[in-house]
């Protein structure tokens, strides 16, 4: 019976240094790597995310919905960062809406390709023109970075003295290769095949 007490008596002094050293690690992981992270993610959102990125953000429903109370202000101040005339971008605005094709359409991107397939960005160009300023915005510089990395990965000392335009384009094709991939190879093969080999005269 007393042999059983310490056997007993061990293995909860065990179980007891198991959990001192689990609430230890614990309590290392939290204070050297998730509040560091979490740290690090809250700058890196306040950075991207700023005063004037909120801004332009507040102010970009104006352009799709036309319900919006303070609507012209918003087209005007879009208009302002644009350099486009913000007048002449509200007046075109109250002429669009009053088409019902648009009355369902909250997105950029669908009011861009229904004014595209109506032909009103032609009618309408000032507007369309802060549209397509509001969807080439990026949200973030990823993109950008991503190039930077792939000139490291495409230019090597082997390849040095490509053209500016071939390093262009490989990094296209780096950059979008899942566009790459969605491509019949073949038949683009084929129709390289078909053109003529000769100089142009």
């Amino acid at each position: 019976m007393d042999r059983f007490l310490v056997n007993a008596s061990d293995a909860c002094l065990q179980g007891s240094e198991t959990s001192t050293t689990e609430e230890h690690f614990k309590s290392h992981m939290r204070v050297d790597f998730f509040r560091p992270v979490l740290d690090t993610f809250n700058t890196a959102l306040s950075t991207r995310f700023n005063d004037d990125c909120l801004n332009i953000l507040t102010h970009i429903p104006a352009v799709c919905k036309n319900s919006i109370s303070n609507r012209e202000q918003s087209l005007k101040h879009l208009a302002n960062l644009a350099q486009l005339d913000g007048e002449l971008c509200v007046a075109e605005a109250k002429l669009l809406y009053q088409n019902g094709i648009y009355s369902t359409i909250e997105t950029l991107s669908g009011l861009a390709e229904t004014m595209v397939k109506c032909q009103h960005n032609i009618a309408y160009s000032h507007f369309y023109q802060l549209i397509v300023y509001l969807l080439s915005l990026p949200v973030t510089s990823a993109s950008c970075e991503r190039s930077h990395s792939k000139v490291d990965l495409v230019k090597s000392a082997v390849r040095s003295s490509m053209s500016s335009q071939r390093l262009q384009s490989i990094i296209i094709i780096s950059c979008e290769k899942e566009i790459l991939d969605a491509i019949n190879l073949p038949g683009v093969v084929d129709n390289f095949a078909l053109l003529p080999w000769g100089l142009p005269l």
